[in-house]
């Protein structure tokens, strides 16, 4: 049994707790985090923390629990689960409240906690590096709910499921204009004369916790890291390419749509990086 924890009570995660009112499965009326737990230790709670923040004042749904107690709530979801390698979804919904699409706002919107046993991406992306496709579907670009990870996910599913059927690990998408945004999961980068470029906000992209961790390393490393929007077709004449989520972590991309990017993957850059984020990643267990 697994238990998960939803505003302030214990249960185990197979009972029925949500009522069949709440916004978050009527309407994706909610926003989520995942978050990467290395030996028993969250790694950049607080960061996940005020992105959540961020989101839910944007959606106007309150948020009243501190931070502090979200990090003792999770450190005893881990216990209860016996999970110290894990992934943990905090997410959060208005809440019940009567019919209608209306922000009316009720008097205590829904906070879920829960925790699963870490799976890895196979070895073989890390080594060898991971097949993307591009996705048909399109993101667009002027919507302010493209910035904010929300309970909506049909976009990434749909793009997600693209990759499967093509037999590929991910797909990217593309914004209406046919720039180049993130993947199904991920946010995107490429190198290109040593340099590490990524799409800006206004591309229509989630910024990603791992994203700011990538141009931190990179600064103090002197590596130039630039926001740069560019067309589809011009991915496939980069140097290197990887993608960056806090579960993958920095994962390196060789094909896309079949095309071989660069001479190897990982390639230099990317492999520097890799190695660099799981020093920084391994901070969270020395506390």
């Amino acid at each position: 049994m697994s238990w998960i924890w939803v505003n302030g009570e214990w249960f185990s995660s197979d009972q029925p707790v949500l009522s069949a009112q709440d916004r978050g499965f009527l309407y994706g009326d909610g926003v989520f985090e995942t978050l990467r737990v290395y030996g028993g230790e969250v790694f950049q709670l607080g960061a996940h923390w005020r992105r959540l923040a961020r989101s839910a004042e944007f959606l106007r749904i309150p948020l009243t629990w501190r931070p502090e107690k979200i990090a003792d709530v999770l450190a005893e979801l881990l216990e209860r689960n016996g999970t110290p390698e894990a992934a943990a979804r905090i997410a959060l919904s208005r809440g019940p409240s009567s019919p209608g699409l209306r922000m009316n706002g009720p008097a205590e919107p829904t906070l879920l906690i829960q925790s699963r046993v870490f799976r890895p991406c196979p070895s073989e992306i890390y080594r060898r590096g991971a097949d993307l496709v591009i996705a048909q579907v399109r993101q667009n670009a002027d919507s302010p709910l493209s910035r904010h990870k929300t309970a909506n996910y049909l976009l990434s599913i749909l793009a997600r499921q693209e990759a499967f059927e093509a037999k590929a690990h991910d797909a990217l998408i593309l914004n209406q204009y046919g720039q180049v945004c993130e993947t199904s999961v991920a946010n995107i980068f490429w190198v290109r004369d040593s340099e590490i470029h990524t799409p800006p906000a206004h591309c229509g992209l989630l910024l990603g916790i791992t994203r700011s961790n990538v141009f931190r390393i990179a600064e103090k490393h002197g590596i130039m890291c630039r926001e740069t929007a560019i067309q589809a077709g011009e991915i496939f004449s980069m140097e290197e390419v990887f993608m960056t989520n806090s579960l993958m972590e920095i994962a390196p991309v060789r094909r896309i749509d079949g095309r071989q990017i660069g001479s190897a993957a990982p390639g230099k850059v990317t492999g520097a990086l890799m190695a660099r984020y799981r020093e920084r990643s391994s901070w969270a267990q020395r506390g």
